[in-house]
């Protein structure tokens, strides 16, 4: 489960992203093991980041 926390600060706005690992069958678990999720990651980050950004404009306008 994804979880976004947003506060403004000084220098602007920090978001945390974080998330809860929910339970999979273990079989499913040793089958991602050789998968390199590294760039999928940071491609979705940058992906949720962009779409906070829009929405967070669009409502100050």
């Amino acid at each position: 489960m994804w979880r976004y926390q947003i506060r403004l600060v000084r220098a602007g706005v920090e978001v945390i992203e974080s998330y809860r690992f929910l339970w999979c069958p273990i079989a499913n678990r040793i089958a991602e093991l050789p998968i390199p999720r590294d760039k999928q990651l940071r491609r979705g980050i940058e992906e949720t980041l962009n779409r906070i950004k829009t929405e967070a404009e669009q409502a100050s306008d």
